[in-house]
């Protein structure tokens, strides 16, 4: 009964927070619980899977141009908004997505279930990823090199809703940057690979600099949910996955 309790405080907490527990299973990493209003009206909290978007969609595109700040509940979100087609309701408006306008849709978002015993998402997760190559945390899924071999297409702006902008240019250049720990692989930063989900303007400039070695940071600091713990070990793969960044070999 204790176990039961301790593993039920686990889902507790994820539902709180919106930060993943290693108790949780891979389909319900980057999940959030979005409850700021809706318990008050008497719904379901809306529990997002970061998954079932980012394998159809650019970060970009929802944290840029549909407005979703990149902390959880930094953006008050209420159902008259995605009804007046904002937020959520750019796409789902019947075409892109399911209408957030049709009543019988609301269970889709607004789950009974809390996070990690839904069943039906977790069948559907398997379902989408079972071709897709596979990571070691995380979802299990290894979503860059699944872009570059072209098992998943991005949607990067909607026609309909974002601004026009020229189409992006993906830097191909590498930067090295050199840890203060001696034995230790340098970190390989690929522009290229995040330019493909982040576009600039999600790193640039609010949470790097422009130039190069224009912020310094300790990796305490990411492990804090800054820099690059703004999104991995949330969305993007965890911190954990240490050789994906140290990658250089090192010179004995």
């Amino acid at each position: 009964v204790f176990g039961l309790i301790i593993f039920l405080l686990g889902f507790s907490t994820a539902e709180t927070r919106g930060r993943l527990k290693r108790t949780l299973p891979p389909y319900e990493y980057g999940t959030i619980v979005m409850n700021q209003f809706s318990e008050k009206k008497g719904l379901e909290p809306v529990v997002f899977r970061h998954w079932s978007h980012r394998n159809r969609y650019t970060c970009r595109l929802c944290h840029i141009d549909l407005g979703f700040a990149m902390v959880q509940g930094g953006t008050p979100v209420q159902e008259e908004d995605n009804r007046n087609g904002q937020y959520c309701g750019v796409c789902h408006n019947g075409k892109e997505a399911f209408s957030v306008k049709d009543r019988g849709n609301c269970k889709k978002c607004h789950s009974p279930y809390p996070v990690g015993l839904d069943q039906e998402a977790k069948m559907l997760f398997y379902k989408v990823t079972k071709t897709l190559p596979r990571g070691r945390f995380g979802n299990g899924v290894d979503w860059t090199k699944a872009e570059e071999m072209g098992k998943i297409k991005l949607l990067d702006t909607l026609d309909w809703y974002s601004f026009k902008r020229p189409k992006m240019k993906r830097d191909k250049g590498e930067i090295e940057m050199v840890p203060k720990v001696k034995g230790l692989p340098d970190i390989i930063f690929s522009h290229k690979k995040h330019a493909a989900w982040n576009g600039c303007e999600i790193c640039h400039p609010d949470i790097f600099a422009m130039k190069k070695g224009g912020t310094r940071f300790k990796m305490i600091d990411n492990f804090n949910g800054l820099y690059c713990g703004a999104c991995h070990g949330k969305v993007a793969f965890p911190l954990k996955d240490c050789g994906l960044c140290h990658a250089k070999p090192v010179s004995l």
